[in-house]
């Protein structure tokens, strides 16, 4: 079905292609593995030649990986494609294609057009392929001429709301809380080793 698709797009590179294997999630999902890298490039390079061959309006969703640059100059805005261009081209023995190179965008929005003092700050880089993330951050980057070190990227933890809003709720007391008595507790209840069910 894939490869009647690819051979179908006319495409040279395409023409002939085998793919390793095809898999329909119950999401409604297709998985498509190519065989080797070179392969997977190209067949996500035509696109558009050879999808709607295989079904019309369909969508087409790629694993990305994401890094973080630290210490990249602030002088641009990195949601500019010329950017873009640029990153690969001063790194172009680390990054071979610009479509490698999914996003770019500033940690936290800091960046140009922040008021700031700041003069570096960090990039989170979404590549399509874990040899070039591992590769970037082997070999790290050059933005500007600055070297820039590169390290996973960790995304922060997802916080609960709520429990934030009500910790830092403190109400203050009504009345002084009256003092300690000793209370009446049988030995049974002393004694007793805490279980599953009442250890806390």
């Amino acid at each position: 079905m894939v490869e009647e698709a690819l051979a179908k797009a006319g495409i040279e590179g395409l023409v002939g292609m085998k793919v390793q294997g095809v898999r329909l999630q119950l999401n409604g999902m297709l998985i498509v593995n190519a065989l080797t890298d070179e392969d997977a490039g190209m067949i996500l390079r035509h696109l558009e030649a050879w999808i709607n061959m295989l079904a019309p309006g369909l969508l087409v969703s790629t694993r990305t990986y994401t890094v973080v640059a630290n210490f990249v100059p602030v002088e641009f805005d990195l949601k500019e494609e010329s950017v873009r261009r640029k990153v690969v081209a001063e790194n172009r023995a680390v990054m071979e294609r610009e479509e490698e190179v999914v996003g770019l965008r500033w940690l936290n929005g800091k960046g140009q057009g922040q008021h700031s003092a700041k003069r570096h700050s960090s990039a989170v880089i979404t590549v399509n392929s874990a040899k070039l993330a591992d590769l970037l951050i082997e070999r790290n980057i050059t933005v500007l001429r600055a070297i820039c070190n590169v390290q996973k990227y960790i995304p922060p933890p997802q916080s609960n709301v709520t429990a934030a809003r009500l910790s830092a709720i403190s109400l203050p007391c009504a009345q002084e809380s009256p003092t300690p008595q000793a209370l009446d507790v049988p030995d049974a209840w002393v004694n007793t080793p805490p279980t599953s069910a009442n250890a806390q």
